[in-house]
């Protein structure tokens, strides 16, 4: 069985890349940061030092599409591969979240260090799961050390492969040094258990902050995710056709600052452009427009050849509801169709602002099922059955029969644990899945040494006696 979709002809692609490129030379891009902007006429590009605008010759970004790495891989804290290329997928858990949903609830609260933990720990207990990430916000700390728990709570709770999206230079280098005392017992590791989320400011631009992450992980090899967040109608062209060259400009830009800074960073094109409900002024992640723009940047992160990472799974609604399964599923069978490899984020609900550990189980239950479908069948002698068909012959039994008992074991169907199948008499989706989480969080240990999680205590002390210093 065989599924052929695409959102764009191979025309309407490369009308888009060279529009892309028109953007990148003859519009550019304003960076707020002064060394970099320094840096970059030091490699002989030229600056518009009264606007701080940067525009790259078409020549300039095609050397640096050329540089970037072809074969990416992500590796876990245990040294496990993950290869971001076709046929592979690694879903992750949602990130940065501002408030949790509790089960039961109606209205969403704001999250805390413990909720943190709970999440991280779901995630590293679900198999589904390949990459964890901070899911959501200690708000019960104070605000300055919020991002060093977080990432703290992240490698101190799961030893999977970690992905991470610092707001400044310092909780960058945080990241980075926790990673490293994760993998103080990886004997060899030929790639990276970080990287790094690098966002632009639509339209065009590049704030300092994320300029100097930027560049620290380009000089480190530190893999970047490249990730323009475009609202149409309000930071990017109202069409569909014209975020998707914006948000590309700006991913080619990002790209080409890059190997400038180091040739052959390896760098992961992706974006979460959105779209503005015209009638509310609210951001939609639920329409199905997103899911033709973000498919859309799969097909061109294809046409360059490069590795890519598609946003699946924030939603509108802000309950796990018939409207969030709805959004979901399509979430899934549209990233699925198109042949994502990483992206994927469980849990998330309103857009993104809320988790729900809930939700959390029900998003890996609905890509199950989503892959399932996809996978399609096999045809032939051996599975169409004709000598089960005529041993059995009119008006027999096939359920005691040998071929089904040696068959039903096998993944010629996916038996859902959190699907209702009682009707009126069972428990919901919502739950069993509760359920789930309770089983899942009482049984299971993280696989992070006593050793590591003592280091990463003793490096969380130490940043916040410096923090203090500093504060005083």
């Amino acid at each position: 069985m065989q599924f052929d979709f695409r959102i764009l002809h191979p025309g309407e692609v490369e009308q888009i890349h060279e529009a892309s490129l028109r953007v990148v030379s003859e519009v550019g891009m304003v960076l707020r940061d002064e060394d970099l902007l320094r840096y970059l006429q030091r490699q002989a590009i030229s600056v518009d030092e009264t606007r701080s605008l940067v525009r790259f010759p078409r020549q300039v970004v095609e050397q640096a599409l050329a540089a970037a790495p072809r074969e990416v891989s992500l590796w876990s804290h245990h040294g496990e591969e993950l290869p971001l290329k076709k046929g592979y997928l690694h879903p992750g858990t949602y990130s940065h979240a501002l408030n949790v949903l509790d089960y039961g609830a109606s209205v969403p609260r704001s999250s805390t260090q413990a909720d943190l933990v709970r999440f991280v720990r779901l995630g590293d207990a679900l198999p589904e799961v390949h990459i964890v990430g901070p899911v959501c916000w200690a708000h019960d700390l104070p605000e300055a050390i919020q991002a060093l728990h977080a990432a703290a709570a992240t490698v101190a709770n799961s030893a999977k492969h970690t992905q991470a999206a610092p707001q400044s230079l310092a909780e960058a280098q945080i990241w980075t040094d926790l990673a490293a005392i994760a993998d103080q017992n990886l004997e060899s590791c030929p790639g990276s258990t970080l990287p790094c989320v690098v966002s632009s400011t639509s339209p065009l631009q590049l704030d300092a902050n994320t300029a100097q992450v930027l560049r620290y992980g380009a000089e480190r090899g530190i893999p970047l995710i490249l990730s323009p967040c475009p609202i149409a109608g309000a930071t990017s062209p109202f069409t569909i056709a014209g975020t998707l060259v914006q948000s590309n400009a700006e991913n080619l830009w990002l790209l080409t600052v890059a190997q400038l800074v180091r040739e052959g960073t390896p760098v992961i094109l992706g974006g979460a452009a959105g779209a503005m409900d015209m009638r509310s002024g609210n951001l939609s992640y639920g329409c199905p427009e997103r899911h033709l723009m973000l498919g859309a940047n799969i097909e061109l992160a294809q046409f360059y050849g490069l590795p890519h990472n598609c946003p699946a799974g924030s939603v509108d609604s802000g309950l796990p509801d018939v409207q969030s399964g709805a959004e979901k599923m399509l979430t899934w069978v549209m990233r699925l169709l198109g042949g994502i490899t990483l992206g994927i984020g469980f849990g998330s609900l309103l857009t993104g602002s809320t988790v729900s550990l809930e939700q959390m189980v029900i998003d890996a239950d609905l890509l199950n099922c989503a892959r399932r479908v996809l996978h399609g069948f096999q045809v032939n002698e051996k599975t169409m059955a004709e000598e089960i068909i005529a041993r059995v012959g009119p008006g027999g039994d096939f359920l005691l029969d040998p071929h089904t008992l040696r068959c039903m074991r096998s993944d010629e169907y996916y038996l859902s644990p959190l699907a209702n199948r009682q009707g009126s008499s069972g428990p919901t989706m919502l739950e069993r899945a509760h359920r789930r989480v309770e089983e899942l969080l009482t049984s299971h240990t993280p696989s992070v040494s006593e050793a590591v999680v003592a280091e990463i205590e003793a490096y969380v002390r130490e940043r916040e006696n410096a923090e203090r210093k500093t504060a005083h």
